[in-house]
């Protein structure tokens, strides 16, 4: 797999930086490369008031609708893999998921989820950040931001802090990246491994449902009937939420997945290890990588207007009746 996915992409190389939706931006002494689009996909395109605060910082928006995800899935990693997986996953979030990360992989971009809003420019999202452990001013580009959601060991009730009725150890890492934003160069190597670990546990999901039918099929042979029909209403690995469950969707595809492709690269890029982020208050550099603090991508309300907020998401309207005001979305 991972020999046919570096083919697809060398047939579909990096955007020249000089096209509409590339051009660099400095916003620090080395810049970036991360192209000012933002990718969004869902069931149908949200109402125009939805994605204005986007488009009012710079932004050019591009949408996929399921079918236009898989069309452009099954052009774009032709020869490979990655659309048979895509198509057979057995969740449609296992798909958003998978999806955000190949369209930032072939094009890069901005991966938001369709409930967020941006409080920035991609040209200010790396503003502030010091290398790591030096402290000193960045000596390289940007070719990834991420942002810190929860960080257990400083922030204990989180998820009550946002009313959203659940706390922090209901998450798989207790400390853990966002992904309902992303903002990175194409071709980036913890995209790589992202899609690397979703198609390994797709051979592990496929050799579990492979044993699981093949055992039902034994029961009903032997008039095991009671036995055999038990099996079947048993829930999937990929239906609940176990904690350190591989094939659960958060350990699959989701935030745990992404969070440890993300720690990995800084390991071995920085000699960063998790524990170093821990209470993180000023965005820090390491290799390409900008990760920003908790406030980045998820600040609190009550904190807005934040200067190193850069987006924000709503959780489906949680408090999405007062936020505009709270941003000045419309001056």
């Amino acid at each position: 797999m991972q020999a046919s996915l570096i083919e697809a992409l060398q047939r579909n190389p990096h955007p020249p930086l000089a096209t509409k939706h590339h051009q660099q931006t400095k916003p620090a002494p080395y810049g970036h490369y991360i192209p000012n689009v933002i990718f969004q996909t869902d069931v149908r395109p949200p109402p125009e008031e939805e994605t204005k605060s986007w488009t009012k910082h710079g932004f050019n928006r591009v949408f996929m609708d399921d079918d236009q995800a898989m069309a452009w899935v099954e052009k774009t990693f032709a020869g490979t893999d990655i659309p048979r997986v895509f198509k057979e996953l057995p969740l449609v979030i296992l798909k958003a998921d998978m999806l955000r990360y190949l369209y930032l992989l072939a094009e890069g971009g901005v991966y938001s989820d369709i409930d967020t809003r941006a409080l920035a420019p991609i040209s200010e999202w790396a503003q502030g950040a010091v290398s790591w452990p030096s402290g000193k001013p960045p000596t390289q580009p940007v070719r990834m931001v991420v942002g810190i959601e929860g960080d257990l060991h400083v922030w204990r009730n989180w998820g009550s802090t946002y009313g959203l009725g659940f706390s922090v150890t209901g998450r798989h890492r207790n400390f853990q990246i966002a992904q309902w934003t992303i903002a990175s160069d194409a071709h980036h190597p913890i995209l790589v491994d992202c899609i690397r670990r979703i198609t390994d546990t797709f051979v592990v999901a496929q050799a579990w449902n492979i044993t699981h039918y093949r055992a039902i099929e034994m029961l009903e042979a032997e008039g095991r009937w009671t036995h055999a029909h038990k099996l079947r209403l048993m829930r999937k690995p990929w239906e609940g939420d176990v904690k350190g469950e591989r094939m659960s969707v958060q350990e699959w595809t989701g935030p745990a997945a992404f969070t440890d492709a993300v720690l990995s690269y800084l390991l071995a890029v920085g000699g960063i290890r998790e524990q170093d982020l821990y209470g993180l208050e000023q965005p820090v550099q390491v290799g390409d990588v900008v990760v920003l603090p908790t406030d980045g991508y998820n600040p609190l309300r009550e904190t807005l207007p934040n200067p190193r907020a850069k987006a924000i998401h709503l959780f489906r309207g949680s408090w999405k009746d007062n936020w505009d005001s709270a941003v000045h979305l419309d001056d």
